[in-house]
């Protein structure tokens, strides 16, 4: 029988809502691509990984900004204003979450 400790439970709760949050942010992100695309065709390569690098209060803000694009140079003009405003913000990517930083769970748990 193994023994979990509180701090072993907390780990593991910590461990479990930041996977929660970067399925969420992976979710976001895979339904935000395929709105673009949907929309104006197959997206460069280089687009899709700004957009791929975004936290998740930056695709948020993507997600409504896109209802207003018509072209996609709207969409780098809106992307690059999103990008810029974030730097000065505290974001979750400073905390070391982001959508695709996948954290080993078991390093969040055992020492």
């Amino acid at each position: 029988m193994q023994i979990v400790t509180s701090w072993m439970e907390e780990g593991i709760e910590i461990g479990l809502d930041r996977g929660r949050k970067e399925g969420r942010g992976e979710g976001k992100l895979e339904l935000l691509l395929a709105q673009l695309s949907r929309r104006f065709g197959e997206l460069e390569s280089d687009i899709e990984a700004r957009i791929s690098k975004l936290n998740l209060t930056q695709l948020d803000a993507l997600g409504l900004e896109i209802l207003d694009f018509e072209s996609v140079a709207d969409l780098i003009t809106g992307l690059a204003k999103i990008e810029e405003n974030s730097e000065d913000e505290d974001s979750d990517r400073s905390n070391g979450i982001n959508c695709h930083n996948r954290a080993n769970f078991l390093s969040l748990v055992m020492p």
